[in-house]
């Protein structure tokens, strides 16, 4: 499952080759904060709000880490762009079954986790926007590892699956604070 999902994913990145950087006027803003933070001013206010930080810094840290060209083949060199949305498939990837796991605890049967698997497989959200760097992608994800480890501390009465959902619960936050 996790590999169908991945290759699948994989496959709306390359094959049909999204143009992933327009389209979305968030994606102008995320890239000019991210580029802020690099150059070590950390002020992410805009008007009258101030965003959740995290997606910012995830991709500052990407392009930090691989900004410059990686000549591994001398055709293709991936750029920080690249490794983000591979880590972005990733996380989706196993998230995917995550929410299996998640409808099997909530649910107690096989069936109907497939079935949840199948529908999110088939999720926008999870299918097309991979191509972009939005935070909806990693928000979802996050908050699908968040209700798994909550829910099954909640059924084994187990502190460590509460301690670990609260981080989760806090990533999530810091993405995007609609999780409130």
């Amino acid at each position: 499952a996790f590999i169908i999902f991945f290759i699948s994913r994989l496959f709306f990145i390359k094959i049909l080759n999204i143009d992933g950087s327009s389209g979305y006027s968030d994606l102008f803003r995320y890239l000019v904060f991210s580029d802020q933070i690099l150059n070590g001013d950390f002020n992410l206010k805009i008007d009258l709000y101030i965003p959740a930080p995290l997606h910012y810094y995830m991709l500052a840290f990407f392009q930090y880490v691989f900004g410059a060209k990686i000549s591994v083949l001398p055709q293709y060199s991936p750029s920080w762009w690249d490794f983000y949305l591979y880590f972005q498939i990733l996380l989706l990837s196993l998230s995917s079954i995550y929410l299996f796991e998640l409808t099997r605890l909530i649910f107690k049967n096989n069936s109907i986790a497939l079935i949840a698997w199948v529908i999110y497989f088939f999720y926008i959200p999870t299918s097309w926007f991979v191509a972009f760097l939005l935070q909806e992608n990693n928000f979802q994800c996050f908050l699908i590892f968040f209700f798994y480890y909550f829910l099954k501390s909640l059924i084994n009465k187990n502190l460590y699956h509460l301690f670990l959902s609260a981080i989760l619960f806090s990533i999530t936050f810091h993405i995007k604070s609609h999780i409130l």
